[in-house]
């Protein structure tokens, strides 16, 4: 399932087909709350633990649902293929204004940040690489692909990380104008 799931991933991302709608922001809890729910088995499994800081201020933003769950899906599966028994991983979400100075608007961020082994900075370099993995089975193409989604949002995804202390993937999405 996971094989046709990244196959059937990599060829829609070929295709180029995302569907932006605007919506609000109050969604992505949504979306998450989803992603949980189909690795909730895995969660169980290993005992780790989910704390979330979801955003209570709901703002417009564009985004393809489909797109977002896969990004989401595939970010929490590395947190806690990554994450030792009975580790963390912390859901949070928060509108960021820009740094002072900077001709931006506001944003909506969103951070993944899991207690697992981390990497150290080559890996984190090659982290959204296509076809670069060090895990036994992997493809190499998640992130590439969760990144390419991010991109076609309009907006920016990071990854840092202290090898043996955790990861913390972020993604920025543009606010929408409210008009329209």
């Amino acid at each position: 399932n996971r094989i046709q799931g990244t196959v059937n991933a990599f060829l829609r991302e070929k295709k180029n087909q995302i569907l932006l709608k605007k919506g609000m922001s109050g969604i992505i809890n949504d979306i998450f709350e989803d992603a949980l729910f189909h690795l909730s088995g895995q969660l169980n499994l290993n005992h780790i633990k989910v704390r979330r800081s979801f955003c209570r201020e709901n703002r417009p933003i564009v985004l393809d649902r489909d797109r977002l769950y896969e990004v989401f899906l595939n970010v929490l599966l590395n947190a806690i293929q990554a994450t030792s028994k009975k580790g963390e991983i912390t859901i949070s979400t928060k509108i960021v204004s820009p740094e002072s100075g900077k001709d931006a608007s506001e944003e909506f961020m969103v951070s993944i940040a899991d207690t697992g082994i981390g990497m150290d900075e080559t890996l984190q370099t090659l982290a959204f690489k296509p076809f670069h993995t060090i895990r036994e089975g992997g493809t190499g193409l998640g992130l590439s692909i969760c990144r390419k989604h991010i991109d076609k949002h309009g907006g920016r995804m990071e990854l840092t990380s202290v090898s043996g202390r955790g990861t913390t993937v972020r993604i920025h999405l543009p606010i929408a104008d409210s008009e329209g």
